[in-house]
């Protein structure tokens, strides 16, 4: 049976349709695949029924009758623009988010049914794990910055109590936490002395009152949805200047609406979208284990030795995103971290920018030197002409630079290690991560996929694929920061 497949009305990038041909091919199973203007043609298929679950098209059509894909449904799409906020992607705007449609995209190129057992070792918020919910499998997730597992962790929780996020009463909780704010008691800690130096005063009162009134409702889930709202509006309200991933002192005005208002606001925004997800009947969730530590130890663990069916993540790219600089205020408001812990937890990230101490850039010009990590000659051929291209005129971020890539790609080997060990035989990786440059002796372009997969290749994977992914600019803040440019790497063990 022939089927018909329309585009999503938005624009797609090139490597998306890329996706839709091999997705549509691994579904529907045709014959052949005939592109025509405005759809897709798919030949002879076995699997037409499947057509619903393709990611990149709007609806589909087959023995005369056309309907919309579920795809379509949960985005909604009213202004003809990818919405990867759908349900409760958009809860928290963390940084470096994996694009949910490519999560789904690959879950069905490679057949990965709910039978099988998921592992993104770099998790972050939670955006494969919820896209494995979505379609009833069985999912791990692993991720050592604590902000990240816990906004995974409430994404992930949320369909708990569905009907009560709904019902909440936002307006009556605000103004409880209104009526304790105005009788908030301060009790000076070392830790709220930190959020002191951050917070005027009225606004400290403010997101105090708001925590201690959340703590003190019998919802655990309700409680951190709340938690979760609040924390994201933080920088907006806070004495650091919001336009900076960097820790900087503000400069620019403070929002004209209340804080109390823009919480109320994002509440009745965020319980919208679970509207739209209780109507699609979702019965058949499966809560994820995540674990809130380094992939490399998660790799130890012998219960899951051979365990995985499939793997896949959109790792830290080199030098790219201050993560714990730009959730410092919420981490250490949530709970999750100390003041004095920020730089240590920052430089214990894979590809961090930062260097803990001397005796640290030390070792880890030694371990440059005698290539410790053991990586292929050419990536350490690289590094180190890196290093001997440094001229005396320059500062000390660009002189990190050959060490701090040296670490990511010796931690990233690890990583490798460890996501082998914990694959089945025959199981795929997919990776999305993006290239990196360098201004050390000019302009340099870093082939962060290419190396990765040499170092892959390395541990024992047999590398399938490197596709180049067109990307968006992901976010607002710090533009110079946002990569372009992506590859998808596709592993098999």
């Amino acid at each position: 049976m022939d089927v018909n497949l329309y585009w999503q009305a938005y624009k797609l990038l090139p490597y998306e349709k890329i996706l839709a041909r091999k997705e549509v091919q691994a579904l529907l199973k045709p014959k052949s695949i005939i592109e025509q203007k405005d759809c897709l043609v798919a030949k002879d298929c076995a699997s037409p029924e499947k057509a619903e679950c393709t990611t990149f098209f709007i609806s589909y059509e087959y023995d005369g009758i056309r309907k919309e894909t579920i795809q379509h449904i949960r985005e909604g799409n009213e202004r003809k623009r990818q919405n990867t906020r759908y349900y409760v992607h958009g809860i928290h705007e963390y940084k470096g988010k994996f694009n949910p449609q490519v999560v789904r995209a690959l879950l069905n190129i490679y057949d990965v049914g709910v039978n099988a057992k998921v592992l993104d070792p770099f998790c972050g918020s939670g955006t494969s794990l919820f896209e494995c919910m979505l379609q009833g499998i069985e999912s791990y997730g692993v991720d050592i910055n604590p902000m990240a597992v816990y906004i995974a962790r409430v994404k992930t929780s949320v369909y708990e109590e569905l009907e009560r996020i709904v019902c909440f009463d936002m307006d009556g909780f605000v103004n409880r936490a209104k009526e304790y704010a105005g009788h908030f008691i301060d009790e000076r800690t070392e830790e709220t002395d930190y959020l002191h130096g951050w917070f005027e005063d009225e606004y400290y009162r403010i997101i105090e009152s708001i925590k201690h009134v959340a703590i003190s409702l019998d919802s655990n889930v309700l409680k951190d949805v709340i938690l979760l709202l609040t924390s994201n509006l933080l920088r907006d309200y806070s004495c650091q200047e919001p336009s900076d991933l960097r820790i900087r002192r503000r400069k620019s005005p403070y929002p004209a609406m209340s804080l109390w208002s823009r919480l109320a606001q994002e509440f009745v925004s965020f319980k919208e979208k679970l509207v739209k997800m209780q109507s699609e009947n979702l019965d058949c969730f499966r809560k994820p284990t995540i674990y809130n530590e380094s992939i490399v130890a998660f790799g130890k663990r012998e219960e899951y030795r051979n365990f995985m069916d499939f793997a896949l993540t959109s790792p830290p790219y080199a030098t790219a995103l201050p993560y714990i600089d730009t959730q410092r205020l919420s981490l250490v408001w949530l709970g999750l971290a100390r003041g004095k812990d920020i730089k240590r937890l920052e430089c214990s990230l894979i590809g961090t920018r930062e260097i803990m101490n001397r005796n640290t850039r030390d070792l880890l010009s030694q371990a440059l030197e005698k290539n410790s990590g053991n990586l292929s000659k050419e990536l350490h051929d690289f590094c180190l002409g890196l290093l001997h291209k440094l001229v005396d005129r320059d500062g000390f971020r660009k002189r990190d630079v050959p060490l701090l890539l040296y670490k990511y790609f010796s931690e990233m080997a690890q990583m490798f290690e460890s996501v082998y060990s914990v694959l089945k035989e025959g199981a795929y990786y997919c990776l999305i991560v993006g290239y990196n440059k360098t201004k050390i002796g000019g302009d340099t372009l870093i082939d962060t996929p290419h190396f990765l997969s040499v170092e892959a290749e390395r541990i024992g994977f047999h590398l399938k694929e490197i596709l180049s992914l067109e990307t968006y600019q992901r976010y607002d803040l710090h533009q110079k920061n946002s990569i372009t440019s992506e590859a998808l790497i596709v592993l098999q063990k």
